[in-house]
């Protein structure tokens, strides 16, 4: 889960994190909300009552790493812990739009 006021805590004016909320070094582009991405390389199953019904095309999904959040936008969501699906929402609500970086 991610916490926005443990990473306020940083001190700094963007904030880089991984999807557990860990910080992490800050390599990514400048923006008010970045998100690095990579290419998913495992076979994806459609489960439906516990039986394989369907594969999904690993080039329509990405796997996120990494998130470089502005403080300004990090302060605007409050204390509560967030999932990163959660936090993605909770940045466009805000009329922010994300920056996606794809990490080959």
């Amino acid at each position: 889960m991610i916490h926005p006021s443990r990473l306020l805590d940083a001190g700094t004016d963007r904030i880089c994190f991984d999807t557990r909320g860990d910080r992490v070094v800050d390599d990514l582009p400048p923006g008010p909300a970045v998100m690095s991405v990579v290419a998913v390389t495992d076979a994806l199953k459609v489960v439906s009552e516990g039986f394989v019904v369907d594969s999904v095309d690993r080039e329509s999904v990405a796997r996120v790493t990494a998130f470089a959040v502005e403080r300004t936008v990090l302060e605007r969501i409050g204390d509560g812990a967030l999932s990163p699906e959660e936090l993605i929402e909770a940045v466009r609500a805000q009329g922010v739009d994300w920056v996606i970086v794809d990490r080959v």
